[in-house]
């Protein structure tokens, strides 16, 4: 492979002929200014560039530009990894492939102890005595989604509503997690994309509006919002709505450390609520954090959890570390503001893709 260089009045000027001598895929190995001639009163800087071609895309063999990105890209990612406080496992030496895989999950935010699980599996793993021979990134990729369990609440199978009667779901969780939001986003995808008959119920008489925001996603979608602030209310309220399919619970977010409103809250629910509870927890949050969360929780007993605000963090591996540290599957995900269009419901393969930062939005 020949190395060429040009010498261009300009940068932008460089590119574009190294581009449509060379291909699209050139890469570019050095830029340097050449000073102009101080006795030349007329002379310009200018730019000499070194190039190499790039490989075509039809072709099979791995030389070329495309080659040498692949080899830099595996330099950075194993100096990434070389400045982890563990530095790099020892099963890499034998498989050195796999460095991209490994370093990929880490910048993800799971955990390292975590990832080495899963590498552990598939070198442990009898059919692949051999790692070199074997796509290790496709394996470990499948032992993740293999750990992923998700729920659809919705579902006939899922809900533990006899035959004929709504099926309620309460949304709990911490302070500013986004639960009215959420419950919004559902009830306008449900009501909106799947034709059910959909009612809202918010017993949030703690934060100032709560009621009000509710009532008015409600009155845009077109939708009956009741409040409820007793026991007596709430009973009152689901027979009110005994003739919707679904039936959305907003509660008032509680700092994991009050106890006395979470009291307040198992007390309001009571014994004869009959529905399904579900834990909203940020992707902004920290680990420890959200640890806390579903221990504090945990006296509601949650079926599902609901992650918000995917989109304002690259690091979402901290998912996949709640979900195999505490095991609930996971029935939403909310990945922007707007309403219904900011919410999927889970699959495996999405929430591996967004924990991977593979795509924002994927159905």
């Amino acid at each position: 492979m020949v190395v060429k260089k040009y010498k261009t009045k300009s940068i932008q000027e460089g590119v574009s002929k190294i581009k449509k001598e060379l291909g699209p895929d050139a890469m570019i190995l050095s830029t340097r200014r050449i000073r102009k001639n101080a006795c030349d009163p007329y002379g310009k800087d200018r730019f000499e560039i070194t190039a190499l071609p790039g490989q075509p895309a039809d072709s099979g063999y791995p030389t070329g530009a495309k080659t040498i990105r692949e080899e830099i890209s595996n330099i950075k990612e194993m100096l990434f990894l070389l400045s982890q406080p563990k530095g790099l496992p020892e099963a890499f030496q034998a498989c050195p492939d796999s460095v991209k895989m490994y370093s990929r999950l880490i910048k993800s935010g799971i955990s390292e102890k975590r990832v080495n699980t899963f590498f552990h599996k598939v070198f442990q793993n009898p059919l692949h005595q051999n790692p070199e021979n074997v796509e290790i990134a496709k394996q470990v990729y499948q032992t993740l989604l293999d750990s992923i369990h998700v729920c659809n609440p919705f579902q006939k199978e899922a809900s533990l509503q006899p035959s004929g009667s709504p099926t309620f779901a309460v949304l709990i969780g911490p302070t500013g997690v986004g639960k009215t939001t959420t419950i919004a986003k559902l009830a306008a995808d449900l009501y909106l994309k799947h034709k059910k008959k959909v009612g809202l119920i918010s017993v949030d008489n703690y934060r100032i509006g709560a009621v009000e925001q509710l009532k008015t996603y409600a009155s845009i979608i077109g939708l009956p919002c009741l409040t409820a602030f007793t026991k007596e209310d709430i009973t009152a309220a689901m027979r009110n709505l005994n003739n919707r399919d679904i039936v959305l619970v907003d509660t008032a977010g509680h700092s994991h450390l009050d106890t006395e409103r979470m009291a307040d809250l198992v007390s309001l629910l009571g014994e004869k609520f009959s529905g399904s509870c579900h834990l909203v927890l940020s992707a902004t949050t920290k680990q420890n954090d959200m640890k806390d969360a579903v221990t504090y929780f945990s006296r509601l007993h949650p079926q599902t959890y609901i992650f918000t605000k995917i989109d304002e963090t690259r690091q979402r591996g901290g998912i996949l570390d709640q979900i195999l540290d505490y095991p609930l599957p996971v029935s939403f995900v909310t990945t922007g503001q707007k309403v219904p269009e900011d919410i999927l419901c889970a699959t495996k393969r999405n929430l591996s893709r967004l924990i991977l930062n593979r795509s924002r939005y994927v159905s």
